[in-house]
């Protein structure tokens, strides 16, 4: 039995079936197969994971951007500008992707960008967001307006704060 692979939009994954076939699969030999579900794995995924899961109103207002959808629009069409070009059987013994900002050591050189409205996509809100932050070995830049005061929120890092941003 040979995995196959349905695809959809931009031709991200959907899902794998497992076919007892050695030839490509249709879609009418697809009806009827389970599915097993796969974690996901590119941010596409992610974005259908968080629709599913955010009630209905706190989603339509994130993929909204700023309320004109020009913000979302800017966002896609840049990442996808980006090409990652995996690079096979290289040593990576002596890489070191870590950096230095505003004066705080991060191993991971990709940083949170200011938001706001964390409670309406979990719970914790900013808490959770620094957290993953801190897991990642990353910065969160703090927006202001948030849901906690940055006494709640600092403790919820596991490194330095990262910097506040001010807007007046």
């Amino acid at each position: 039995m040979l995995p196959c692979h349905t695809y959809g939009f931009q031709g991200r994954p959907m899902a794998r079936r497992i076919l007892p076939t050695r030839r490509r699969c249709s879609l009418r030999e697809l009806r009827g197969v389970p599915t097993v579900r796969m974690e996901p794995i590119s941010l596409y995924d992610y974005e259908e994971r968080a629709r599913q899961v955010m009630p209905h109103n706190d989603w339509v207002f994130v993929e909204a951007g700023a309320m004109d959808e020009r913000t979302t629009a800017r966002n896609r069409t840049a990442f996808e500008a980006l090409t990652l070009r995996p690079r096979f059987l290289r040593d990576t013994t002596e890489r070191k992707i870590s950096t230095t900002v505003l004066g705080n050591d991060i191993s991971f050189p990709v940083m949170i960008s200011p938001a706001d409205s964390h409670l309406n996509a979990h719970p914790e809100a900013e808490r959770a967001t620094a957290r993953g932050a801190g897991m990642s070995g990353s910065l969160m830049m703090w927006s202001t307006s948030y849901n906690w005061s940055m006494e709640e929120i600092a403790p919820a890092a596991a490194g330095p704060p990262g910097p506040r941003l001010c807007h007046r």
